[in-house]
């Protein structure tokens, strides 16, 4: 779940750091309506989004959860909605009453962007207070146990020297902070004497790949180990700091 969740936030964060390449206040809004969209259609977003609009008490809040609930309308009745929310929002200044509620200061670039700021902040503070990290707890290389956030990940017994995800992962938590090289896991492996050149392609991404695969099942979590044919590591994010 976490990994879902994570990958849900990146692309949240990808939507807003696009809105502000937007040079006009309708091609903001239009992409406003989009991080909004994307919003509504994720539920672990939508949770948390709701609960900043509702939970923090000022105006600039208060009116992006005003153009939420007028989206909701629009989007409920099926709408290619910037035009027309673009027409409702300007209608005010002529003296209309918005269809939707809309609040005519995101007609305004500054403010539209201020707000979606703010907005933005408020979002990712809720979000980073709720998720917990699965950090790396420990690994037991002779029963082959690895936990990680509390979750006891089985990875088989060590049967002399076979089982290479459990002799990769030995190795890497010697260091767990180090990336490691190709040449450098061969010496932990089969010392300083074996040529680099004697060992296959995929000596260590194969255990590598199975490693993250076997993780995934587990935890939800795809990438605790970052590796290439030619470098090895925990991925820091699931480290705590020293």
């Amino acid at each position: 779940m976490y990994s879902q969740e994570k990958t849900e936030i990146e692309e949240l964060k990808v939507k807003f750091d696009l809105l502000y390449k937007n040079e006009t206040a309708k091609d903001f809004l239009a992409g406003l309506m989009d991080y909004l969209q994307y919003i509504e259609d994720t539920p672990f977003l939508k949770t948390k989004a709701r609960k900043v609009m509702t939970n923090k008490p000022s105006m600039t809040i208060a009116t992006i959860f005003n153009l939420y609930k007028g989206l909701r309308k629009v989007w409920d009745e099926n709408y290619n909605p910037i035009d027309i929310v673009w027409a409702d929002m300007n209608s005010m200044f002529v003296g209309r009453p918005s269809k939707y509620g809309f609040p005519m200061t995101f007609s305004d670039l500054r403010y539209a962007r201020s707000a979606t700021r703010l907005f933005h902040a408020g979002l990712l503070e809720e979000i980073n207070q709720q998720i917990k990290i699965p950090y790396f707890e420990g690994f037991d290389s002779e029963r082959g146990i690895l936990t990680i956030g509390g979750t006891q990940i089985i990875l088989g017994k060590r049967i002399g020297s076979e089982n290479n995800q459990i002799r990769l992962l030995a190795t890497l938590i010697k260091d767990p902070y180090k990336v490691w090289s190709t040449d450098e896991l061969v010496e932990d492996w089969e010392g300083a004497e074996m040529d680099i050149g004697d060992i296959p392609k995929n000596r260590f991404y194969d255990p590598a790949y199975k490693l993250n695969t076997t993780i995934e099942v587990a935890t939800g979590i795809q990438d605790f180990i970052e590796h290439t044919t030619k470098k090895i590591n925990i991925n820091p994010q699931y480290l705590k700091k020293e």
